[in-house]
């Protein structure tokens, strides 16, 4: 992910290429995992999803992912603007640095 993030500083344009990228990946699994594309759950890596629960439990009491939590979440990287200052209620400190 850092390759997105020159020096670690974090930036829309860094953003926009890690959405891009990763919005490729999910079209691709789509035609293989559901030809429909209409899903109500979606599965990542445990730590990744349980880190991202994690940030938006605080703002929603509850420990679910949410399209806003998402944004909640992208704006506060924005925010940070560098990865060294990444801080979040209930993130793990491992996940910080």
């Amino acid at each position: 992910m850092l390759r997105f993030f020159r020096n670690g500083m974090i930036d829309r344009n860094g953003s926009a290429s890690v959405l891009s990228r990763r919005r490729r990946e999910v079209e691709e699994a789509i035609g293989t995992f559901s030809p429909v594309g209409n899903w109500d759950e979606a599965f990542g890596s445990r730590g990744t999803v349980d880190a991202v629960s994690e940030i938006c439990a605080p703002k929603t009491g509850r420990r679910t992912i949410t399209v806003e939590g998402l944004q909640r979440l992208r704006q506060g990287l924005l925010t940070a603007g560098d990865v060294k200052r990444i801080k979040f209620a209930g993130l793990k400190a491992e996940r910080q640095e």
